[in-house]
């Protein structure tokens, strides 16, 4: 909670510790990753960013300059994007939270039928989306 208080000010966040990136993305900032493994251009990648990811191990300091400044110069659009994949995301996740519980704890007769009533599982209090 630290970072993301730390970053909420920020217009546009470089970032190289990997959960200052997922904090950073959580935020919609525009963000440019430095990247030193893999899990850095996979995240980005998977929110439309995979342009903005530069290896730590080979910086470039004018590439990393061009593709903030091409960033900064889409910011809203960038911004607009990332909240978008957000709310995708999280029900994606609220679904395979859903389905796991279920696997995992599947509910009596009792609290099946009361979820089909409500829309819920009950016995979890998880509500469907």
């Amino acid at each position: 909670r630290d970072v993301m208080r730390a970053i909420q000010p920020a217009g546009i966040v470089i970032a190289i510790r990997f959960h200052n990136i997922i904090a950073a993305l959580m935020l919609d900032k525009p963000t440019i990753a430095i990247g030193y493994s893999a899990k850095h251009e996979a995240l980005m990648g998977s929110v439309g960013l995979s342009d903005c990811v530069h290896p730590a191990r080979e910086l470039d300091v004018d590439a990393l300059v061009e593709t903030f400044t091409q960033l900064e110069m889409g910011a809203t659009t960038v911004e607009r994007q990332l909240a978008e994949q957000r709310e995708v995301k999280r029900e994606l996740n609220l679904r395979q939270f859903s389905q796991l519980s279920l696997k995992l704890f599947p509910p009596s007769s009792a609290d099946a039928a009361a979820a089909s009533q409500k829309g819920t599982h009950s016995h979890l209090g998880v509500e469907l989306p």
